[in-house]
């Protein structure tokens, strides 16, 4: 599996005037039917006190098997990403305001010890427990603890501009049934 912590792609989301300006967990002028009037959101954002500061982020995680390239009957694997809902809908689902949080391959070396060498295994993952582990462990740490952020839309000196920015994942959308392995 290969990882790329969430915990850069928070600190370049804090790089980018533009986005920064639109973080915004105020729920009161949300559309019907958005992220931001759900209960959910009531429940983990607005009346949570650990996510009390206005630059705290939200994230929905979504994870799928995807082939790697034009060719769908080649190597694929699955993938998981983050998506910042702290900011507009149009924004967030931008391809530079998504993470790819963790890729996990379906071909993989195992070693065969009848013809003594490695040999290639056409795999797909049974679950997702290696994405969610890590990825649920270093999310944890952002709520409980928060990361300590830059935030350059900000100038030099400015209280305020170094900050501890907490994480919460509001929920996890699994589009295939594998998403847990059979008791």
């Amino acid at each position: 599996m290969y990882y790329l912590p969430t915990e850069h792609y928070v600190h370049d989301i804090f790089k980018q005037p533009d986005v920064v300006r639109h973080i915004d967990n105020d729920s009161s002028e949300a559309l019907p039917g958005s992220i931001k009037a759900s209960r959910g959101w009531a429940k983990k954002i607005t009346n949570n006190p650990v996510m009390s500061g206005a630059r705290d982020i939200a994230l929905a995680a979504q994870s799928d098997g995807v082939p790697y390239f034009k060719d769908q009957t080649t190597r694929s694997g699955t993938i998981a990403t983050l998506r910042n809902v702290s900011i507009p809908d149009a924004m967030g689902k931008q391809n530079r305001n998504t993470h790819m949080a963790a890729v996990q391959p379906s071909v993989y070396l195992s070693w065969d010890h009848a013809k003594g060498r490695p040999v290639q295994v056409h795999h797909n993952p049974h679950n997702q427990a290696p994405i969610t582990t890590v990825l649920c462990d270093e999310l944890y740490t952002g709520y409980v603890t928060g990361w300590q952020v830059t935030d350059y839309s900000m100038p030099e000196g400015a209280p305020g501009r170094v900050f501890w920015c907490r994480v919460i994942l509001l929920f996890w959308y699994a589009h295939h049934y594998l998403f847990c392995a059979p008791a």
